[in-house]
């Protein structure tokens, strides 16, 4: 089947690109023919003869009914006007509307990535979406020498915190998805608010110290995973008071032991 992917992320940065590369290995042996970023108010496409599927990459964008959440919604609506089979993955789904069930009713296949977005999608939209950790996490990464170091410091959600002196930095933003797993790896503790830089850290089975953004993202993938793990209001002053939180030893575990028993779905059974 020929696929249009939107919400296609990966010119955004490196964590969202290898969203993208495991959604196109996923989708195989269906090819993506057509792939389009997000746009607001709305999505140009109209050759729609030339697809049979849309599959949208939720990733961090549903929530609030912001614009760009709205967007695709809108644009799933219209593929199914089209009466093309449409499938919503790899998404959070935070305080969305009610009237947003006309769209989700009609999905053939629906996955969120945090147990808090399928119950708040189920109480709101009577449809309990599947289950699936971030598209990110599903790819192993080949072991690289990298120097050893204690704290590793990432970036902000707004990417304006101020702790520019810290040595030891990470930047999804500039560097390859292999590059800040393998410097996680040899890491004593990852301090970021960028979900994919916290993803990253799990991929490189490295704690992290997570700090909050403009979604329940962080809470939500530490809550899934059972775990009891505090998310930060923001950076610490100190960052080297950071090491406090090695001692959350077994709530890192419970992150790293949910992640392993992720499976993708079966593409075959879907489409």
């Amino acid at each position: 089947m020929r696929v249009l992917l939107i919400n296609d992320t990966s010119n955004y940065h490196n964590g969202c690109k290898q969203v993208v590369r495991t959604i196109h290995k996923w989708l195989k042996p269906h090819t993506v023919v057509h792939s389009l970023p997000v746009a607001v108010p709305y999505i140009m496409f109209d050759t729609w003869d030339d697809v049979d599927v849309v599959v949208c990459n939720g990733e961090g964008t549903m929530h609030n009914n912001r614009q760009g959440a709205t967007s695709l919604l809108n644009f799933l609506r219209k593929a199914q006007q089209q009466n093309k089979p449409t499938l919503l993955i790899n998404s959070i789904w935070q305080n969305m509307d009610s009237h947003w069930h006309s769209v989700t009713d009609n999905l053939v296949y629906w996955s969120v990535r945090d147990e808090l977005s399928q119950m708040h999608a189920e109480g709101v939209h009577s449809r309990k979406p599947e289950l699936c950790a971030d598209y990110s996490w599903f790819e192993e990464v080949q072991s690289e020498p990298a120097d050893k170091h204690d704290i590793t410091l990432g970036q902000s959600f707004d990417r304006k915190q101020t702790l520019i002196n810290h040595p030891q930095r990470i930047d999804i933003f500039s560097q390859s998805w292999s590059a800040c797993v393998n410097q996680l790896r040899n890491s004593e503790l990852l301090v970021s608010g960028r979900f994919h830089e916290v993803m990253s850290s799990i991929r490189a089975g490295t704690p992290f110290l997570a700090i909050e953004g403009n979604s329940w993202k962080m809470e939500a993938l530490i809550s899934s995973a059972k775990s009891d793990l505090p998310v930060l209001k923001q950076f610490p002053n100190d960052i080297k008071n950071a090491n406090i939180f090695k001692i959350y030893k077994s709530e890192y575990q419970k992150i790293f032991n949910w992640h392993k028993q992720q499976t993708l779905p079966n593409i075959h059974t879907i489409l």
